[in-house]
């Protein structure tokens, strides 16, 4: 009965030390994380539109046709609007994938850009490389329904291109 309660307290006092190294990690790190997420978002907006003065966020929801997270930033260029930069989360195969779309006033995707995914190293990474992506930028928004998912990462690749088609929607309905 003794061996029992002290392999109790010892586990306890395991856990609680493991809980709070892991805390005193997360303080260091998580303010890290969010500045550099921060960081690759401005740039990913500027690669979109390199001569935006500047920007604002005009909505955030949960998209109802894709059921994915959305944020709708309005960009601007001498005053006007010159389009939209669409920050969006899908959920991949491993967890969700959040990147950077922007369109311009006529429709078309000028940038695509992932910011973070949790998807399986190496082998998502060419999706993510210029051959896929190139097929999104500059390719007009309506036809978005006609992109193709990759053979072998259709779970990553399909919520994507349902997340697209769902930025279509909202840009027809903001224009």
């Amino acid at each position: 009965m003794k061996k029992v309660i002290y392999l109790g307290v010892f586990l306890g006092l395991a856990v609680s030390v493991a809980t709070a190294v892991l805390a005193g990690v997360n303080s260091i790190t998580a303010p890290l994380i969010a500045q550099a997420q921060a960081e690759a978002f401005r740039e990913a907006v500027e690669m979109a539109f390199p001569n935006a003065d500047s920007f604002s966020v005009v909505a955030g929801y949960e998209d109802t046709w894709s059921g994915y997270t959305v944020q709708v930033i309005e960009v601007l260029e001498g005053g006007e609007r010159v389009g939209f930069v669409y920050d969006q989360s899908v959920p991949g195969f491993g967890g969700p994938i959040h990147h950077i779309v922007g369109i311009d006033n006529y429709g078309v995707f000028t940038n695509f850009y992932v910011i973070f995914h949790s998807e399986t190293p190496g082998f998502v990474d060419v999706i993510f490389q210029d051959d896929w992506v190139n097929r999104i930028v500059g390719l007009h928004a309506g036809s978005s329904y006609y992109i193709d998912a990759v053979s072998g990462a259709t779970a990553t690749t399909a919520p994507i291109i349902r997340g697209l088609v769902g930025i279509y929607h909202d840009f027809v309905e903001r224009r």
